[in-house]
């Protein structure tokens, strides 16, 4: 058995909203990707490998309504942005929980893909909130892959 035998079919709605989202995030198109969400969405990303100062000790950052969700795949695009793909998914009422394989893309590409848990929680057709959490093994090794970047990058 294949693990895309326990996937749920594409076809399923809330599978095809959480497609849909995965693929306007992968395509830098903020404006398809917020129209998937509600209002009042929420966004949680937990990493807890992450040392950067701005998400904390334990590494997380939230932000709430499509105003502070544009910001922070705004920050997420940047220098660090990466690409999604879906490699399991489940569906229990209202949410679609997800096992992920995030790479940089290729402008950017450290080499060191990362492996995810989300959960969507869907009201109506629209994601109502998304926690992304990241393997604290697979962030210690882009944050030590990004660390030797920076200082391979300054002059001697």
């Amino acid at each position: 058995m294949g693990i895309n035998d326990v996937r749920i079919p594409n076809e399923h709605p809330s599978m095809q909203i959480v497609n849909q989202f995965v693929a306007a995030y992968n395509s830098y198109d903020t404006n398809a990707m917020l129209a998937l969400h509600t209002d009042d969405a929420i966004w949680n990303w937990i990493d807890p490998g992450k040392n950067f100062p701005q998400f904390g000790p334990e590494g997380m950052a939230v932000g709430t309504g499509k105003q502070e969700i544009r910001k922070l795949f705004d920050m997420d695009r940047g220098k660090y942005g990466f690409n999604g793909w879906i490699l399991f998914s489940e569906l229990q009422g209202n949410a679609v929980s997800t096992i992920e394989l995030w790479q940089n893309d290729t402008t950017r590409a450290f080499g060191v893909p990362l492996v995810t848990k989300s959960l969507y929680r869907l009201r109506g057709n629209k994601i109502a909130e998304w926690t992304w959490v990241v393997s604290p093994e697979t962030s210690t090794r882009l944050m030590a892959a990004v660390a030797k970047a920076g200082s391979e990058a300054k002059p001697t």
